[in-house]
């Protein structure tokens, strides 16, 4: 039976050897890392503060064991890596779940992150730690032309291009990181002259391909793009609400990438790059609704981050 106070844990067996009697412990357990911390290494019920009882579960065979027992800190664990051999006592690295998480933990350098989305799946993503305090995960970037985006279906889903240049991060991965819908999106356009052109949504939520990626982008500010309620569409898979034609297509000199086209050729993102002003209309990256169909793009960039929902 054991005896808990406010100031230590006096108990007569401890629970990974009956034969050790009157172990007098002076600090309170508060958790199984406690525990653990303090020598205990087999699965077992030990007390914590307040006078409860817990199963804890020491014996892990590897790190994914460990983030799997709900422990998401990095540190060292006990490793029972083979039966007949004693555990290893081995550092488990745990990702973070997006940027803002490398944000909070203290990471201020904008670059590549590695962070863990569907469980265990791990993924690199560009994170903006800069603008607006960081935090952001960069899912969209575009300035000299360098990449293709008149790309197919599989390769939106995936992602295409370099996070250190131009790519477009993936559907999928946007998906899993905005469907509880606690994602903001972040858009922005900068014109030859250097003018800029934003647009802010919240909530931003992209569902599963088997709606084709249907988008929720709720306007908080800036110049619409008309993206709400909208599917995915690729030059071979024609999703958005203009039956006659694709919209991939019939703008953007022909060469138009994969997108949410609400109104088809009123914003274009990831159409062909021209690295001028140009002025053939509904041709190359525009947004009507900030510098017209006739006007080129030189730069856009997309991003999303966690944000509350209060």
């Amino acid at each position: 039976m054991y005896n808990v106070s406010d100031q230590f844990m006096n108990f007569t067996t401890t629970p990974s050897d009956p034969s050790t009697k009157h172990i007098l412990y002076t600090k309170q357990k508060h958790s199984c890392f406690d525990w653990l911390l303090a020598g205990e290494q087999k699965n077992g019920i030990y007390p914590i503060a307040g006078q409860r009882q817990v199963q804890c579960n020491f014996e892990y065979k590897s790190c994914n064991d460990v983030l799997s027992a709900g422990n998401e800190e990095s540190g060292f664990y006990y490793l029972y890596k083979s039966p007949d051999q004693p555990p290893v006592y081995e550092e488990c690295i745990f990702y973070k779940r997006d940027c803002k998480d490398w944000k909070d933990a203290g990471y201020t350098q904008t670059g590549v992150y590695t962070i863990r989305i569907e469980g265990f799946r791990l993924v690199d993503v560009k994170c903006e730690m800069d603008f607006e305090d960081g935090g952001w995960i960069i899912m969209q970037q575009r300035f000299d032309g360098s990449v293709d985006f008149h790309l197919f279906w599989d390769d939106f889903k995936e992602g295409f291009g370099d996070l250190n240049g131009e790519f477009w991060l993936g559907n999928e991965i946007v998906h899993q990181l905005t469907k509880n819908g606690d994602y903001e999106w972040y858009f922005k356009a900068t014109a030859f002259d250097g003018d800029v052109g934003e647009s802010r949504y919240f909530p931003f939520v992209v569902d599963n391909e088997a709606t084709n990626y249907l988008s929720t982008a709720t306007k908080l500010s800036g110049i619409s793009s008309l993206t709400n309620n909208v599917q995915f569409t690729t030059r071979e898979r024609d999703n958005d609400p203009r039956g006659a034609f694709n919209c991939a297509f019939k703008y953007g000199n022909d060469k138009g990438g994969g997108f949410w086209y609400g109104a088809c050729g009123a914003f274009y993102p990831n159409g062909e790059y021209h690295n001028s002003v140009g002025g053939t209309y509904q041709k190359y990256v525009y947004w009507n609704n900030y510098r017209g169909y006739s006007e080129s793009l030189k730069e856009t960039i997309m991003m999303i981050r966690k944000r509350s929902c209060s």
